[in-house]
This record gives C-alpha cells, structure tokens and sequence, in this order.
C-alpha cells in the first residue's frame, strides 16, 4: 500500500513538473526591438523671440515679428561709428512640439526665412553662429554656412534628416518651452555702407523613430520540449 502510494505521489509530481517545463517552454521565445522608418514630424514655428548679447554688438529689434511666414521682419544694423562686427542671437523657443517620450530623435531641420539688405560685392551678411538652444542655454555644433545671404528673401535650410547638430535630445527636452535655436549673422560693412540683416521665419521640424516590440516563438523549441516531456512521461 506504501509502494502504491509512492508511486502515486512520485507520478502526480512528476506532471507536476511536466506541466511546468511546458508552460516554460511555451513562454520561451526571441523579443525583437527596432525602430520604425525615420519621419518628419510636423514643423513649428517659435512662440518666443529675443535677442541675446552673448555674442554682442548688433541687436535684433522687434524680434515678435519673426512669428509668421509673412511680409513682417526683425531686423538687426550696422552702425556709421561700428559698421562690422556680429549680430547678438535672435534666440526662438517655444516652438510648442508633442514628440511622444518613447520616439528617437533621427535628425533636426530648420528653415530661416531671410535676407540682407545694403550689400555689394564687398559689404556683405554672412552666418556667424547657428545652434541649438536647450534648457535656455545656447548649445551643440555651429551650424552657419559658408556663402553671402542673398538680397531677395530666400528659405535657407540647416541640418537635415540625421543631423542632431552635437546635441543629445530627448522628446522631453524639446518638447520643453526652453528648446529653441540661436541665430547670429556677421555684418561685413564699409564707411558709407551700411548692411543690414532682416530675418522673417524660423520654424523646426524634428525627424523621429518610434520603437516596436516583436515576439518570435520558436516552434521547434516547443516540439523539442513536448519530445522530452513525451519520454519522461513514458518512463
């Protein structure tokens, strides 16, 4: 009767087991992470407009303008006693995004509607100093181009798709009020010559990836545990 009941318990635990090795090896399975394809976000334009002296000299006046594509400009000038020299930073912030916490950040585009005005072939407008503004502070890699800004309005595009101008980024970070860009022209001017930097928009569109999760469960892993449990249970 003891042999019996042993035999009894030693069988039920034994299923016991069996169940619980099967449970394991049907959990058991390949989680896949990755990115979804890079994609422009929608493009923002800034809330906030001032100019900074923190590179000096030309100050940006009314920089509100700078808030629609339109007609409408901020403007900074060469003065008759200090005709070269660079403008401060028109710094833009505020620019309002929703980029979900669990995007990545691929690349940053901005686009600057501008023009200089006063020029010749030897007074001119140039880029002096183009960055990133995070948490209110001026940062990253200097994006200003080499060349003369044109006479005639013109779209000038910085950065591109994967692009991240030296600055880490998280969604919260430019997704805060204090996220924005800073922007400094060099002024080229001559006795009697004047140039003056007009700057009409400033709009950021941020290229993001989302992550996705895939579960692979491997079905020879489940046949190969189902085999064995089959032989134990066969024993």
């Amino acid at each position: 009767m003891a042999d019996c009941f042993n035999t009894t318990r030693r069988a039920q635990l034994l299923l016991a087991i069996q169940r619980i090795v099967l449970t394991l090896c049907l959990a058991v399975g390949l989680n896949i992470y990755g990115l979804t394809q890079c994609v422009p976000t929608t493009t923002q334009g800034g809330t906030t407009f001032t100019s900074d002296n923190a590179v000096c000299v030309f100050g940006f006046n009314n920089t509100g303008n700078v808030s629609a594509s339109d007609n409408q400009y901020t403007s900074a000038n060469a003065l008759a006693f200090l005709f070269s020299g660079n403008t401060e930073y028109l710094k833009i912030t505020g620019f309002n995004f929703s980029i979900p916490t669990t995007a990545v950040i691929c690349g940053i585009s901005m686009v600057m509607e501008a023009r200089a005005t006063g020029i010749t072939i030897l007074a001119t407008v140039n880029d002096n100093d183009i960055r990133l503004v995070k948490n209110g502070s001026v940062t990253g890699n200097n994006q200003a181009k080499s060349g003369n800004w044109p006479s005639s309005k013109t779209q000038i595009t910085y950065g591109n798709n994967s692009s991240l101008w030296g600055a880490f980024l998280t969604p919260l970070d430019v997704n805060s009020s204090q996220f924005g860009i800073a922007i400094s022209a060099k002024i080229n001017g001559l006795v009697g010559v004047l140039p003056s930097v007009q700057i009409y928009y400033v709009s950021l569109t941020f290229i993001t990836a989302c992550p996705v999760h895939f579960r692979y469960l491997s079905v020879i892993s489940i046949h190969r545990c189902t085999t064995i449990l089959l032989r134990t249970n066969g024993r």
